[in-house]
């Protein structure tokens, strides 16, 4: 274990964790690469949306301007025609119809009826290219609206691709931290288990070193009485000695005696040495003893210092793991501000700008999944198909821009007065469609009738006209507008003919 150094414990660790921050890196690369691709095909996306909508709103406003005046013309025509078979002008042509009144009495009734035929076959003829091109404007128009459409469509997929890649490269990336933050985390539990590891074993060699310090204490105690016991012999042996001496002239009388001394004497010195010679071992043996425990407190400094080493490194990976949930955190408010960019986006593709509810395109999809929820939850579904009454005139009479204030204050009084979750969306230029799950026709036109009413306390008396018509088993989408519209034009002739 003394061998061994620390450092070589932990480079492999530090290398896997070296690898997985490269890992790391290179993934926000990756992700930075492909944010800069959503953020071209944005650009890209937005100029095209923009080109389209400037395009179609010039042609939708001249095509509007066409027929407004194919309308005047129209009805300048009728009018001719009608004054024409009742035989009346206006003040203005009185010359006019004196002459047409001196050639009708030069040539007769029967000319006079003739030209009036004539006049009234070619204003039909002119009424009904009027209408041609009316409706060939309308079908350039309605061309228009479909190719923004699509054009909206395919910017809505491409921002639906743009989603879906965010979101995998951010769930990437978050799998990728979530792997480095654990193996960053693992491996500073690893070495703070071996740092723990490493002081009980060096507090394990102190407490052994501090027991063989006593026990060396203890054994130079004894080795030191052992000599005080030893010197108290010798002591002894020699005052034997002296005393054997001091009466060597009373040993010829008593010899026995003497003798006894001697023997007693031997037996004190040999009994003295031994004490020597257990106290020379037991002072070896404490001289080991305290050799090794300074060896135990060496092998305790170093896993101490291999401790610290591993605290310090531990310190250093707990750092770096804190760095990467930053990281990882501004990561994820980066991914959150794209998914909100994302949606936000989505919508804008959507959503019509004038009035603020779903577009043609968008509306029929959602319609479709309406329908799908009614008859999977077997409830009714009512379609309102609402038209805006005198749109025209007012685009007219006032312009274009109270024509949008018409359209968006009747899209406004609908999601005020509708429930919050009714689908609705434009489907054309002065037409909505709503779909009011959940409620049968009477119920549908008690919410309409409150539309109604709140436009109706607007300054120019605002008001519109509705067909209610609700989902029959089996029923395709198409079939439910049709019936709708159908449900329209025949509440439109009601209301003219009141």
């Amino acid at each position: 274990m003394l061998n061994r150094s620390p450092a070589a414990d932990r480079g492999p660790e530090r290398a896997d964790v070296a690898n997985l921050r490269d890992q790391l890196a290179n993934r926000r690369d990756e992700l930075a690469n492909v944010r800069d691709r959503i953020s071209d095909v944005r650009d890209e996306a937005t100029i095209a949306a923009r080109g389209g909508d400037v395009t179609a709103s010039l042609e939708s406003d001249a095509a509007a301007d066409r027929r407004s005046q194919a309308s005047a013309i129209r009805d300048q025509n009728a009018t001719e025609r009608v004054l024409d078979l009742l035989g009346l002008k206006p003040e203005s042509d009185a010359t006019d119809l004196d002459v047409e009144r001196s050639l009708a009495a030069d040539h007769g009734p029967e000319r006079d009826r003739a030209d009036v035929r004539g006049d009234s076959g070619q204003d039909r003829d002119g009424a009904a290219s009027s209408r041609g091109s009316t409706a060939q404007e309308r079908d350039k128009a309605a061309n228009l609206r479909d190719q923004l459409a699509n054009r909206r469509d395919e910017l809505a997929n491409v921002r639906d691709r743009v989603s879906d890649v965010c979101e995998e490269a951010t769930i990437s990336a978050r799998s990728d931290d979530l792997a480095a933050s654990v193996e960053s985390d693992a491996a500073a539990d690893r070495r703070d288990e071996a740092s723990e590891s490493r002081d009980r074993d060096a507090t394990e060699r102190d407490r052994s070193a501090n027991i063989q310090d006593r026990s060396a204490d203890r054994r130079d105690r004894e080795a030191h009485q052992r000599d005080q016991a030893a010197m108290r012999r010798d002591r002894i042996a020699d005052d034997a000695d002296a005393a054997i001496i001091a009466e060597a002239g009373s040993a010829a009388a008593g010899g026995g005696d003497a003798g006894e001394a001697r023997q007693v004497a031997r037996v004190v010195r040999r009994d003295a040495a031994s004490d020597r010679r257990r106290s020379e071992q037991d002072r070896v043996v404490a001289a080991d003893q305290r050799h090794t425990a300074r060896q135990t407190r060496d092998k305790s400094a170093e896993g101490r210092t291999g401790a610290g080493l591993d605290r310090d490194a531990s310190a250093e990976e707990r750092a770096a793991s804190a760095d990467e949930r930053q990281l990882s955190g501004l990561d994820r408010e980066d991914s959150a501000a794209d998914r909100a960019e994302a949606v936000a986006l989505r919508d804008a593709a959507s959503v019509d700008t004038l009035t603020g509810v779903y577009l043609r395109g968008p509306g029929m999809m959602e319609l479709a999944r309406e329908i799908s929820r009614a008859r999977r939850t077997k409830q009714p579904l009512t379609l309102a198909f609402i038209d805006i009454d005198g749109l025209k005139s007012v685009n007219d009479a006032q312009g274009h821009a109270a024509g949008d204030r018409l359209l968006a204050q009747v899209a406004t009084s609908l999601q005020n007065n509708l429930r919050p979750y009714d689908l609705i969306f434009r489907y054309g230029g002065d037409e909505f469609i709503c779909a009011l799950a959940g409620l049968n026709p009477d119920e549908a036109d008690a919410r309409l009738a409150n539309v109604r009413d709140e436009l109706a306390h607007e300054q120019e008396h605002k008001s519109f006209t509705a067909g209610l018509a609700v989902l029959e088993p089996s029923e395709s989408l198409l079939d439910l507008l049709g019936r709708a519209d159908d449900a329209l034009y025949r509440q439109r002739g009601i209301v003219t003919n009141t």
